[in-house]
């Protein structure tokens, strides 16, 4: 469509008398006129959609212009500034008011039947011939765009090489759970049957029912399972395969597998293809695909819900590993750890995350061939962040610790969080971090920088752990003190929590600070000093916001009186007596983040009556009995007394 002559056309003035009906009819919103006209030598009809209200106020120029042909449409929008923008919408969607069809209108009837006989469909006309046939046209436009994207996927999956020939018998004989089928006998001590990975004929003593047992042929763990009782015995497995389909890029393909045990029957079928590309300048390019009834489609499976479990859409797998060599041969995957990384683990895996993280994180790979496939794991699938030094290449250097802690890592199977931990206890210098790291992991004793890291400050790790274990003997073991203390982390909590208070206090931390006979008793001590030495402070701080308002708050009119409380105890009293939260405010007029002064009658000045709350000198909050606003002899005798006092201070 020529947009450039179709311009010509649009902004046609509406002619309507000034006098018609129809510019008082407040159910329609829109009047539009058609007509047909030749642009570019081809019958198109021109659709202008007027503003009711735009054209009652003189406003006579259109909103749209519709230009509609029997294959294509197209609209000009006019916008408030004049200027003019081209939309494909179609006609009911012009405006995102969900009923604009009905409030649309046609100047004559002459109008109405243009749409009909431009479309030669007499079974309807107006606005119902004109939005069916833009339906059909919106569905034309689909197919083309289905089409084209159908045969760019085809064309991106010719790349892709045939199906390993020895996948199914790979899935056989590795993957799919192995039985031992056999035929019920009473009384006989070994039971002939057949094993269900290799095929062979078998026989096994203490058979029974779910029963486990190992095969003399080919060694796999069985399950046994009787004929007469296994029913429609099934399983279901995901597996994966690297093929390569350019010296820079791989592909793993997703086969989901359902063996039928009753016929041995394996029914394969590819499930998605993940397209892994690195570009010359380092760049990784990604894509996806999913195959839904034998058509590839792009993009990852929909499913129900992410948090329900779809087997289709699952892309974690077992990974074929019999291709692996020849696959990743001459691509920047050739040294890529797949094969110890998915033997260490033994179970299905996504493979898409480690070939990328293998490219983004160079030391992946050093990491895995040297035995940290945990720490790898949380590297690649949980995002975990850890401290390395990526330009080190030896083990230690490239974990920060110390050469002899390599060891100890690796058969401790650390993972992101405990390596951090670690690496914390290697800047500290301590001899005993093997030692402590051990006891914190048996202890299940997390946050370290609050649990134990204040102690290495003031002690050694042999000492702190001596003393934790021996106070856990002795406070686990009394009955008196309920369940404060049940194991090794409460005491910890308790221990860190002793700490923190004598640090406050400013206690010398000598060892019969440090190490109190009874850990429950000092704490106590500690916890009562320091509430003293607060509530000291915290009466002090209160006095004096008291003092710097007194002066200001005294005032009395029409019987009524403001008073300041004398006390913190004052501010919590009243809250009882009237029944709302104003004694929780003592420590903010201790901070002076507000002022609570007290409304009385001057003759029941000790009868609680109302709780003011000054902030800024405004009164903010004025309550009495259960949170009941104020009476308007109580508001006019507040405005008057925060304009003559409060605001003149």
């Amino acid at each position: 469509m020529n947009k450039a002559e179709c311009r010509k056309y649009a902004g046609e003035p509406l002619h309507i008398r000034a006098n018609s009906g129809l510019l008082c009819a407040d159910q329609i919103e829109w009047l539009t006129t058609a007509r047909v006209r030749v642009i570019g030598h081809r019958r198109i009809l021109v659709l202008q959609v007027y503003s009711r209200a735009g054209a009652a106020q003189g406003d006579l120029l259109p909103k749209w212009t519709v230009f509609q042909q029997k294959d294509d449409y197209l609209t000009l929008e006019r916008r408030e500034d004049g200027t003019a923008s081209w939309r494909t919408a179609c006609f009911e969607r012009l405006s995102p008011d969900w009923n604009f069809v009905s409030r649309c209108a046609f100047l004559t009837q002459t109008d109405r039947k243009c749409i009909s006989r431009f479309f030669h469909d007499d079974t309807q006309d107006g606005f119902g011939c004109l939005t069916a046939h833009q339906k059909l046209i919106q569905e034309n436009r689909r197919q083309v765009r289905q089409r084209k994207e159908r045969r760019r996927i085809n064309a991106r999956m010719q790349s892709v090489p045939p199906v390993p020939r020895g996948l199914k018998r790979w899935l056989y004989r590795k993957i799919m759970p192995a039985y031992f089928f056999y035929d019920a006998m009473k009384g006989r001590k070994t039971v002939p049957g057949v094993c269900s990975a290799c095929g062979r004929e078998i026989s096994l003593s203490g058979v029974r029912y779910n029963g486990n047992a190992l095969c003399p042929s080919c060694g796999r763990e069985l399950i046994m399972k009787s004929r007469g009782r296994m029913g429609n015995l099934f399983d279901q497995e995901t597996c994966q395969v690297i093929q390569r389909t350019a010296p820079d890029e791989v592909v793993v393909r997703v086969f989901k597998a359902t063996l039928h045990h009753a016929n041995q029957d394996l029914d394969l079928w590819e499930a998605a293809r993940q397209f892994i590309r690195q570009r010359p300048s380092g760049k990784l390019e990604t894509s996806q695909y999913y195959s839904s009834f034998g058509v590839w489609k792009a993009g990852t499976r929909p499913v129900f819900s992410r948090w329900q479990y779809n087997f289709a859409a699952d892309l974690c797998g077992y990974v074929y590993p019999n291709n692996l060599p020849d696959a990743l041969r001459d691509t920047p995957w050739q040294y890529c750890p797949v094969t110890q990384f998915c033997g260490y683990f033994q179970e299905p895996v996504e493979l898409k995350p480690l070939l990328t993280s293998y490219i983004t994180q160079p030391k992946i790979e050093h990491l895995v061939k040297v035995g940290f496939c945990d720490l790898v794991s949380d590297l690649i699938y949980r995002h975990q962040t850890v401290r390395l030094d990526q330009e080190q290449n030896r083990t230690h250097r490239l974990l920060c610790v110390g050469a002899e802690d390599v060891p100890f890592l690796r058969d401790m199977r650390i993972r992101a969080s405990g390596l951090a931990s670690f690496q914390t206890y290697y800047s500290m210098g301590l001899k005993d971090r093997q030692a402590l790291f051990l006891w914190q992991n048996r202890h299940g004793i997390y946050y370290i920088e609050r649990n134990i890291l204040p102690f290495m400050e003031v002690t050694t790790p042999h000492r702190f752990m001596r003393y934790v274990d021996g106070q856990t003997r002795r406070l686990t073991a009394r009955t008196d003190l309920g369940r404060r203390y049940q194991n090794t982390y409460d005491v910890v909590r308790e221990y860190a929590d002793y700490l923190d208070l004598c640090r406050k206090l400013e206690f010398p931390l000598s060892d019969s600070v440090l190490f109190p006979r009874d850990l429950q008793k000092a704490h106590d001590r500690a916890a009562a000093q320091w509430k003293q030495k607060l509530d000291a402070k915290m009466r002090r701080d209160f006095h004096a916001a008291m003092e710097s308002i007194r002066l200001h708050a005294d005032f009395e009119l029409d019987g009524m009186v403001v008073l300041c409380p004398q006390s913190p105890e004052d501010i919590i009293q009243e809250g009882q007596v009237l029944h709302h939260c104003v004694g929780t405010y003592v420590d903010r007029v201790a901070k002076q983040e507000c002022v609570i002064l007290f409304l009385r009658r001057a003759a029941e000045a000790d009868k609680p009556f109302y709780t003011l709350e000054i902030r800024n000198r405004k009164v903010v909050q004025a309550q009495t009995m259960n949170h009941q606003p104020p009476t308007p002899e109580v508001q006019r005798f507040l405005d008057q007394w925060e304009r003559e006092v409060l605001q003149a201070a």
